[in-house]
């Protein structure tokens, strides 16, 4: 038995299912690198088994999207040079687009799934 699962005998079935989240750990972590322009393009595909997704924008100014359509003056979030953003854990599952009012940027992204 582990230890937590001391705890388990005492507190009952929410016990158990805390404890049941408690081992649900993503296992998986993909970097990407996208040159974001101002064309609008997506950075990150629809994924119903998305856990969490952390931007990290280069330089310049990025505006990013939930959903499709980004433009500079219709985004989500916008991100300056050097600035990072993560997504709550289990939130968002679609698709998210990327544009630069000009010149690019290199946008990393990482997207973490069970």
């Amino acid at each position: 038995m582990q230890p937590w699962q001391d705890s388990l005998v005492a507190y009952g079935e929410a016990a158990l299912i805390a404890a049941d989240a408690l081992t649900m750990r993503p296992m998986t972590a993909t970097v990407t690198t996208h040159t974001v322009s101002p064309v609008a393009n997506v950075v990150v595909a629809a994924n119903p088994n998305r856990r969490q997704v952390l931007f990290h924008n280069a330089a310049g100014t990025v505006f990013l999207k939930f959903g499709l359509g980004v433009t500079i003056t219709d985004y989500s979030i916008r991100l300056v040079a050097n600035e990072r953003y993560e997504t709550v854990v289990n939130g968002y599952a679609g698709v998210i687009t990327a544009i630069r009012a000009s010149g690019t940027s290199t946008l990393l992204v990482t997207e973490v799934t069970p």
